[in-house]
């Protein structure tokens, strides 16, 4: 009897502090699937029906964090990026890879490959996965496995440049320019995914 007092109060001590959490320092935030190109673009990090802890303050960003920041293009909707280059710096894509300095951030490990539906076209599009290195985080990406997106050399005008971990279905700062970083929050956890708790393999996963 005593045991189980005692896991009770941890449980309700556990409830008040995510409570105080929620109530100042995340918001919960599910990832809409109203939305074909934004769907495409957060994969593999995200898919839609992730459930996600966002944080509520702050626009300091560090390279390489998974941001959720306001679409400057329709009002009360979202983008997803990962923050890639600072204003005024000046940033390559080659083979749909990011190239910082003359080098690029992708490190020899491999990841599931993909297909995933065009939000456009329709198409069935073969994409490989690989991983990334950058600002002492390692995320995986996707990029076509042909008909790749030709060079590009671009810069971050007037603020961070974001850019899709799907490199090639993307809706980044490609599309749409550089984010003011004062409308974005990092995304920092997943409480689980679209199937629920049950799936093992998309719940309480941290994403920094």
């Amino acid at each position: 009897m005593k045991v189980l007092k005692f896991f009770l109060w941890i449980g309700a001590i556990l409830g008040v502090l995510g409570l105080i959490a929620y109530a100042t320092v995340f918001d919960v935030w599910t990832v809409p699937g109203d939305d074909p190109k934004l769907a495409v673009a957060v994969e593999p990090s995200l898919s839609v029906g992730d459930v996600l802890l966002v944080t509520r303050h702050g626009e300091n960003h560090s390279r390489g964090e998974l941001l959720r920041c306001d679409d400057p293009q329709a009002a009360g909707r979202y983008i997803v990026g990962r923050l890639v280059g600072l204003q005024g710096e000046k940033l390559a894509f080659e083979e749909e890879l990011v190239v910082i300095g003359g080098k690029r951030t992708s490190i020899p490990y491999g990841c599931a490959d993909r297909t995933l539906t065009h939000p456009t076209t329709g198409e069935e599009v073969a994409l490989v996965c690989s991983v990334e290195e950058f600002g002492s985080r390692r995320y995986e990406v996707l990029r076509a496995k042909d008909r790749r997106e030709p060079p590009l050399q671009t810069e971050a005008e007037r603020g961070v440049f974001l850019v899709s971990d799907n490199r090639h279905m993307h809706l980044d700062s490609r599309d749409y320019g550089s984010i003011a970083p004062s409308t974005c929050r990092q995304v920092v956890f997943r409480l689980w995914g679209t199937s629920g708790f049950g799936d093992s393999d998309r719940r309480l996963t941290f994403l920094w």
